[in-house]
């Protein structure tokens, strides 16, 4: 993995770095090697204080959880709320489990409206995780290397600013295309879109 080699030496310029996992079941493996599911991503931080909303990207319960929704749990807890003390009865919070290091979205694929001939283009399920976590609405969100649009498309969507070039003429055609197609929906609507998408796929497992 090429991020491995740019971790260390990129730690001179960030105080902090996350190794992030983005996996999908739905890509084919064609080939007589172990079958590609996942794609690596490094989270670095400017500082320890970073912009962290996790309450943007909350997942739904396993199974097991919402059958026994209530049972002592430590603070420290993935599926706690940060708030509980010693004796207290923990409950499933109503908006979703915290966030995991390894999120579970398909790739894109034909019959997608999203969908474009890039050859690695990102579903913007994915790129939303990212931008609601990692910014608050008006904050700026840059893209070096734009591609289909996904990161400009949903900076759009989440009321954020955005910048972004490609080298690529077509790649930037298709990206203004899709930017003049965005849904006005309210940042609290895209959350439940994505988190009724999460609950569906899990249902049809």
């Amino acid at each position: 993995e090429i991020l491995a080699d740019i971790k260390l030496p990129a730690s001179k310029f960030f105080k902090g770095c996350r190794w992030l996992v983005w996996h999908y079941k739905n890509k084919a493996n064609l080939g007589s090697d172990w079958g590609r599911s996942h794609e690596s991503i490094l989270h670095f931080r400017k500082s320890k204080s970073f912009t962290m909303n996790v309450d943007h990207v909350r997942i739904s319960y396993g199974d097991h959880t919402l059958k026994y929704p209530e049972h002592p749990q430590a603070e420290t807890s993935q599926y706690g709320n940060g708030e509980n003390s010693k004796g207290r009865i923990w409950q499933p919070n109503p908006a979703g489990a915290k966030p995991r290091d390894v999120i579970e979205i398909p790739t894109t694929c034909n019959g997608m409206h999203e969908k474009t001939n890039h050859p690695t283009q990102k579903p913007e399920e994915l790129l939303r995780k990212f931008v609601l976590a990692s910014s608050n609405p008006e904050d700026m969100v840059v893209d070096p290397f734009l591609g289909s649009g996904t990161t400009a498309v949903v900076a759009e969507q989440l009321g954020r600013k955005w910048k972004g070039c490609d080298i690529s003429p077509e790649y930037c055609h298709w990206a203004a295309e899709r930017i003049e197609l965005v849904e006005n929906w309210p940042v609290e609507k895209w959350i439940q879109y994505d988190l009724e998408n999460e609950r569906r796929r899990k249902s049809i497992r």
